[in-house]
């Protein structure tokens, strides 16, 4: 079996925007306020599986803070 190097970067934006249901400017704005920080390969920024769990995290966590502002 072969194993899985999570920081491999691999995604793409438009695919992550998809998979999280946010707009690729959220993420752009995510990498602006340091939050998250995709590997470059030109000018396309390429996120690993690392990132989109740590963009999952933070979605999670935006998601309490607004439940409990209520």
């Amino acid at each position: 079996m072969v194993k899985r190097d999570k920081k491999q970067p691999l995604f793409m934006i438009s695919v992550v925007s998809e998979l999280l249901g946010v707009h690729p400017q959220t993420l752009r704005l995510y990498e602006r306020e340091g939050l998250i920080r995709p590997k470059r390969l030109n000018r396309q920024r390429l996120y690993s599986e690392e990132d989109i769990e740590r963009l999952t995290f933070i979605r999670s966590e935006e998601h309490t803070s607004e439940l409990q502002s209520h």
